[in-house]
């Protein structure tokens, strides 16, 4: 809120340019006239612009140091990185957020260079490349060899022939490095172990309490996803990792630069010569930050990342703290959309609603309130496992509806799913069982449910049906289990002649209400069969 319009907008407004058929269209927002007049570079521009079209519009805008298209702003970015590769022999690992962050934060875009003592390279490069990115937005340069060098890079809005903008941020990089090796080298003095204690005292949440009950809580959850994913063996090293996951919150290095916490904790085990699978656990606890592009390697670190950010959001939506499409202040929709991402990643097999309702039973809700806690949790992670099946890896809206059904949450079963049903729709092979599977929801929907009855088998399609259901159903639904799932759907497409030549010569609602019941038995068994796979009724016919 920014003016005595009161009106909320993402940054001052200083003009509004709406033109149709290079006339100006008169209209008023938050208190801000619409007018052709606008500015260009805030420092290498001297005039106002005078815009007369939408071409004259960018024109105008290049000639005054202003860039108007986001994909130009970007090669130039990128452009100007490889000549400072090819020039010094190095490489720049930037990733997507940060190049975002460049494109969008800069109107005229110019990537420059510095370079400070390499005796900050003693620092461990996680501490070093972390100040760099989350600080101060610079990108740490790397050598062909892979090692970080003494070079950082970094992107301004104005030219810097003169280096003063190279040479500021050296002087606050080495300023900090300075800092963060006199924090290394005291907080490794110190008994890494003894801290935990301190955490009583740090606050997580106030409706949810402090870090020292959130790692005893951890305890418990990280032996349940041990135990759940199939890991067992790393029950203990994930249990012990929960245990020494925040005391890094306390020390020197984490107060002055929050955003390494983790990373220390697991910099300061592995100095202190704990196990691989613990201090990789620690080290690795807040990553991936969303659904990002990388992939998870890092077993233990997934793991317990996962039971994590599982523990901050039962307990934020347990506390009553509401989500909406444009209020999460507690990072909750990012935190799920990187549990999807580990699961997927690391392919851990195991209903998601399990280690939820475990996770709830740690806070002690009552069993009223763990009722409506649990279906709220389900129902937030259902949106998210659309949003990301949908959005980042792609398959189709009726796809996701299709694979969503029952009261199981096996993310990783869900997403094996829905890669094997875009296959069978890439060749054609499912828009007959979309119209069988509709045929046999239709008879079965509002029937009452009874058990088979051979001895009411009449005709010789439905005993040959019968049979063939018989002897296919244990090695169907154990393929579907094992996540074989073109297999069982070719298993069932063997059956569908037959399921046709029933539906041919046999009158299902036949008047002998014993013989329908019958008949209506069988096909409710054919229709579960199917709905193990996905409710292909959901689906949208080629």
């Amino acid at each position: 809120v920014w003016n005595s319009s009161r009106i909320p907008f993402v940054r001052p407004i200083i003009n509004i340019l709406a033109l149709f058929n290079s006339d100006l269209i008169e209209l008023e927002f938050a208190g801000i006239e619409s007018s052709n007049i606008i500015s260009g570079h805030n420092l290498l521009s001297e005039d106002s612009i005078e815009v007369e079209s939408f071409k004259n519009y960018i024109e105008q805008l290049g000639n005054n140091f202003v860039i108007g298209k986001d994909e130009e702003r970007r090669e130039k970015i990128l452009d100007e990185i490889r000549d400072i590769e090819e020039e010094s022999n190095v490489r720049v690992r930037i990733d997507e957020v940060m190049l975002e962050y460049y494109t969008y934060n800069n109107e005229y875009p110019v990537v420059f260079y510095g370079e400070f003592d390499p005796k900050y390279l003693q620092i461990p490069e996680e501490i070093i490349s972390t100040f760099m990115v989350n600080e101060k937005k610079l990108v740490p340069v790397y050598g062909q060899d892979g090692k970080m060098v003494n070079m950082f890079v970094g992107v301004s809005n104005v030219p810097d022939e003169s280096r003063f903008v190279a040479e500021g941020n050296k002087r606050v990089v080495v300023a900090t490095f300075e800092d963060a090796k006199f924090f290394w080298d005291k907080d490794r003095q110190d008994n890494f172990y003894e801290l935990r204690d301190e955490l009583k005292n740090v606050l997580f949440h106030k409706k949810i309490g402090t870090f020292y009950e959130k790692t005893e809580r951890l305890i418990r959850i990280s032996e349940a996803v041990a135990k759940f994913s199939g890991h067992e063996d790393l029950s203990e090293p994930l249990k012990k990792a929960a245990s020494l996951s925040k005391n890094d919150l306390v020390t020197r290095m984490v107060r002055e630069f929050p955003s390494l916490q983790g990373i220390m904790g697991g910099l300061y085990l592995n100095e202190k010569k704990e196990s691989e699978t613990v201090w990789k656990a620690v080290y690795g606890q807040y990553e991936p930050k969303g659904y990002t592009e990388e992939v998870i390697e890092n077993l233990e670190g997934g793991l317990f990342s996962l039971a994590d950010k599982i523990d901050s959001i039962v307990g934020f939506i347990g506390s009553g703290i509401k989500i909406s499409s444009s209020k999460d202040p507690y990072g909750i929709r990012r935190d799920a959309n990187g549990i999807l991402k580990i699961i997927i990643d690391l392919k851990l097999d195991f209903d998601l609603m399990e280690l939820i309702s475990l996770t709830i039973d740690q806070f002690g809700h009552a069993d009223e309130k763990r009722g409506e806690i649990l279906q709220a949790i389900q129902a937030f992670f259902i949106q998210r496992i659309k949003g990301i099946f949908k959005d980042n890896i792609g398959y189709r809206y009726d796809v996701v509806n299709s694979i969503l059904v029952g009261d199981k949450l096996n993310v990783y079963k869900l997403f094996l799913k829905g890669k094997d049903i875009h296959f069978l729709i890439e060749k054609d092979s499912v828009n007959s069982i979309i119209a069988l599977h509709k045929r046999l929801r239709n008879i079965i929907k509002d029937q009452q449910v009874f058990q088979i009855q051979p001895d009411l088998l009449v005709d010789a399609e439905e005993k040959i049906l019968f049979d063939i259901y018989n002897e296919s159903k244990t090695q169907i639904v154990s393929l579907i289990a094992e996540g074989q799932h073109l297999e069982a759907f070719s298993k069932i497409m063997e059956m569908k002649p037959i399921i046709d030549s029933f539906f041919d010569k046999v009158l299902v609602m036949a008047d002998d209400m014993g013989i329908r019941n019958n008949r209506v038995a069988l096909i409710s068994g054919l229709e579960k069969i199917l709905f193990e796979i996905a409710d292909f009724s959901q689906l949208v016919e080629n």
